[in-house]
């Protein structure tokens, strides 16, 4: 039985072009009318009528390519189909409104420096995303690459992408993709790439990372990895990048939360602008962040206003690293920074660290602020008080340090008839005083181990001595 149904009876649209019927079959009836004809207006002051079928067309979704998205259906072809739709009609975003079950990989091929604007892909519903049951790299692309990825520029949204199994060899990305930017995504069971190559900007802004197998990101050498506002638990190592040439730049973990990772949460080498910045991390293995995966030496670290609770050891691990600094950070009960003998120069300030800041060999606290390095070197600077101090153990106050004294006073003012009295015996009486338009130099002190020494070598009461670096008055 056919019906047909008068234009007039139709919902009010705009302008009528006149196309032909097309038949709708519904519960085996077939009504004819025409598919411009089907209005559209959204309430609102100024709101304009436009054809049905003029307001479907402003979105691509998966099914319009026959996914059925229950995370059962395999929707491998139809995702491909769209994602094919989209490249030649250079489409920008393709939603994905449920579960979609991937069997093979889906292509996409956006050439490096070819494309002027983003792909992005867009999850609608709680479930929306990318299922896989097997050993299966979701998304590939056949540009051909040999020391570069070739395909950039896709920003995944609101999407969960899954795997069936942790022992699954499951990965999100191939290792042609750089520019990726991942936002308010989960990552459950799967991991998101390996490469024998460098990955290259990757984002990954409010998302979940939970359960994945070890390595999340594993490659060799990378530029620019960051993740931002994240919450990752309950997995294994993060990020794992050794490479003997590339080394690790720029990776970032900004105001996340890092709970109950097994096995340190980064394994890296030849770090260089690596930052750990008001992050919350909890009950991790330790050490949280390994800086001494391969043989490439660390430039530079910064570690600042994280709270840190790290009860099974410490939490930084260093190799052969040049620069680290850290500064607010609460980290307890354990030490913080490890093997830092490796450490050509580390500065601490403000860390509340109980069980300890380093472990370096050669420490010095100067005005609170926390050194240590791995050359014994302990000389130091004023200049705004014109204080100086050198590995000899020489001091300078408003004076140049002397090579053939231990101690050259001068004043600041050279006209003042001042005096300034500087040094004391453990009775309060005088030892030195000068006039600040005279030097005073203290000769290089003879070493004695006591008073009774320092006698029987001469030296006469109330003169000065040394034991080791303390400088002593002979009182008897």
């Amino acid at each position: 039985m056919t019906i047909t149904k008068k234009i007039s009876q139709l919902p009010a649209a705009g302008a009528l072009d006149g196309s032909e019927l097309n038949p709708v079959v519904s519960n085996g009836i077939t009504v004819k009318a025409a598919t411009s004809a089907l209005g559209y207006k959204r309430s609102g002051v100024g709101a304009v009528s436009r054809s049905l079928s003029n307001k479907v067309a402003e979105r691509v979704s998966v099914k319009d390519f026959g996914a059925v998205c229950d995370g059962i259906a395999d929707d491998t072809a139809s995702v491909q189909a769209a994602l094919n739709y989209c490249a030649a009609n250079n489409w920008p975003t393709l939603v994905v409104p449920g579960k979609c079950k991937i069997s093979s990989s889906l292509i996409i091929n956006r050439l490096v420096d070819q494309n002027a604007d983003e792909f992005t892909i867009y999850g609608e519903g709680p479930d929306a995303g990318f299922y896989t049951a097997g050993n299966v790299v979701i998304f590939n692309s056949t540009l051909p690459y040999t020391t570069a990825p070739q395909c950039e520029f896709i920003t995944f949204v609101n999407l969960r992408f899954e795997s069936s199994s942790f022992f699954n060899a499951s990965y999100v990305l191939s290792p042609n993709f750089l520019r990726i930017k991942f936002q308010n995504c989960f990552f459950f069971l799967i991991r998101c790439m390996i490469s024998p190559i460098y990955a290259q900007t990757m984002y990954f802004l409010d998302c979940n990372i939970r359960n994945n197998p070890p390595n999340f990101i594993n490659v060799t050498g990378s530029y620019d990895i960051k993740f931002t506002q994240c919450i990752i638990e309950n997995g294994f190592t993060i990020v794992r990048c050794i490479d003997p040439a590339r080394g690790t730049n720029g990776l970032s973990f900004t105001s996340c939360v890092i709970e109950g990772i097994q096995g340190s949460i980064c394994d890296i080498t030849g770090a260089s602008g690596f930052a750990l910045t008001n992050c919350h991390l909890e009950s991790n293995f330790s050490p949280e962040f390994n800086f001494f995966a391969g043989g490439v030496s660390n430039k530079s670290i910064a570690i600042t206003g994280n709270y840190i609770f790290n009860p099974v050891g410490p939490t930084m691990y260093y190799g052969p690293t040049e620069y680290v600094f850290s500064a607010g950070n609460t980290v307890f009960p354990n030490r913080f920074h490890d093997n830092a003998i490796q450490c050509t120069s580390l500065i601490s300030t403000a860390d509340y660290a109980p069980g300890g800041i380093s472990n370096a060999a050669n420490v010095q606290v100067v005005n609170g602020v926390y050194r240590a390095g791995n050359a014994a070197t302990t000389a130091w600077t004023d200049t705004t008080n014109q204080f100086a101090k050198d590995t000899s153990g020489r001091f300078g106050v408003g004076y140049a340090i002397q090579p053939d004294v231990r101690f050259a006073i001068a004043g600041a003012d050279q006209t003042s008839s001042n005096y300034a009295n500087i040094m004391y015996d453990s009775n309060g009486n005088v030892i030195a005083g000068f006039r600040n338009d005279r030097q005073i130099w203290f000769p290089l002190l003879q070493n004695f181990a006591d008073d009774t020494a320092a006698a029987a070598g001469g030296i006469s009461v109330g003169n000065l001595y040394r034991t080791g670096s303390a400088v002593k008055v002979r009182v008897s």
